[in-house]
């Protein structure tokens, strides 16, 4: 009668169990991996997401607050007549009357509100202002169209440039599609009469 012992496994037994061992700790491992590499992209993306959103708001706040190492520039804030006060409209005949760099009160407290220089408490009102070309014709377009003149930057200067442009305090470029160094405004001031220029 036949007894009861050790179960025994044949050589082929414990090579399939050892194969099925290390398929099953593979699997394991190449998962574990994988989830581990998965948690580590998406952390690197959202910080690369993140560190895009700071560079994008950086540059927006450099295009709206112009703050450069040579003074300010601001890009035009107000683009329709329709949307200036009316008592500032009711002095228009008054601006631009003729090329005079010193703005008057009319022109300074306009040139104020559409290129909102309170923002950096800046006041254009008896400041000497160079227009490239002309402030008769910025305002005499301005008055024919309702809308202020396109691509319209103001460039305050540094007590530096203010010196090396031949005195002016700021001045207004129009018709740019792109902004033009500071440095290049002043040295076009320095160098010739302020009229219709090439850049």
């Amino acid at each position: 009668m036949p007894g009861f012992g050790r179960a025994s496994f044949s050589p082929q037994s414990n090579v399939r169990l050892n194969f099925i061992q290390i398929v099953l700790y593979y699997f394991y491992k190449t998962k574990y991996i994988q989830f581990h590499i998965s948690i580590k992209f998406h952390k690197m993306k959202n910080l690369l997401i993140t560190f895009l959103i700071i560079i994008t708001c950086c540059c927006s706040m450099i295009k709206q607050s112009g703050l450069t190492n040579d003074g300010h520039v601001l890009a035009l804030k107000i683009h329709y007549l329709s949307d200036v006060p009316q008592e500032l409209l009711n002095n228009l005949n008054k601006m631009g009357v003729n090329n005079s760099p010193m703005l008057n009160e009319q022109e300074g407290q306009f040139l104020n509100y559409v290129f909102q220089t309170d923002s950096i408490e800046i006041n254009l009102i008896g400041k000497k202002v160079a227009f490239l070309g002309s402030k008769k014709e910025y305002f005499e377009v301005t008055r024919k169209d309702s809308i202020i003149v396109g691509g319209s930057d103001l460039y305050i200067f540094s007590d530096v440039q203010k010196i090396e442009s031949g005195g002016y305090d700021a001045a207004i470029t129009y018709w740019k599609k792109f902004v033009i160094p500071s440095q290049k405004i002043v040295k076009t001031l320095k160098e010739t009469t302020v009229g219709r220029e090439s850049y």
